[in-house]
């Protein structure tokens, strides 16, 4: 990681934000915040990593809009990298973002889900993951692992495999609509219906999808 002074034009905002807010418009307190840096500039860096010739916005949205609001044309940042010193992939940048970004009130569990996918597929495909034959155990051990590298704690990190093993379509879109309702109703029939079906009634899986029943399980929701 490396500190600099970049110019703000050369700066991109992140479109894949899980924050799921427009800054600009609806942000109530960004007003506060221009006032202060204009008084006393950007006291904490932002957060960015190399695209290019240019660099994409990792965490700051707010400090961004608020000094290029009152006219500043450099901002202090952190510059991130892999190891390699390459760019993040787009991926990698979501797990990153979670990492300043979790414990913040503006990340509910939603927003954290989609940075957390590209490390829950990775901790899915390991082979002594896949081999696990008993449901429950398999669950666990995702659990544990999700937890261990993100500093989570174990019930936080169930809640977030619950919902990481949905179908894409579902996730998708609520990644693009939150809505907390919706994201505790699919935690609850995964814990409560499907988990446990899978142990019970294996052989009935084998003829039905388990995602088409997850499908028409969250469509009787009336919400």
């Amino acid at each position: 990681m490396k500190f600099g002074n970049v110019e703000i034009s050369k700066i991109d905002t992140n479109r894949d934000n899980p924050r799921g807010i427009d800054i600009p418009t609806e942000d109530s307190r960004l007003s506060y915040l221009k006032d202060s840096i204009a008084k006393f500039g950007v006291m904490v860096p932002v957060v960015i990593t190399p695209r290019g010739e240019r660099y994409l916005l990792v965490d700051g949205e707010r400090r961004y809009y608020a000094a290029k609001a009152v006219g500043l044309d450099k901002l202090p940042a952190y510059i991130i990298t892999t190891d390699e010193g390459a760019q993040l992939s787009s991926r990698d940048l979501l797990f990153r973002m979670f990492q300043i970004h979790h414990l913040r009130e503006q990340w509910g569990p939603i927003q954290q889900c989609h940075a957390l996918e590209t490390t829950y597929d990775r901790i899915v495909r390991r082979k002594e993951i896949k081999s696990l034959v008993d449901v429950k155990v398999q669950v666990k051990a995702v659990t544990d692992e999700l937890a261990t590298i993100t500093g989570i704690d174990q019930r936080t990190a169930f809640d977030r495999v619950k919902f990481l093993r949905w179908p894409d379509d579902i996730k998708d879109a609520l990644y693009h609509s939150p809505s907390d309702g919706n994201y505790w109703y699919i935690c609850e029939i995964e814990d409560k219906i499907i988990i446990p079906a899978l142990c019970n009634y294996p052989e009935y899986f084998e003829q039905v999808s388990v995602d088409e029943v997850r499908k028409d399980l969250y469509h009787l929701n009336p919400a």
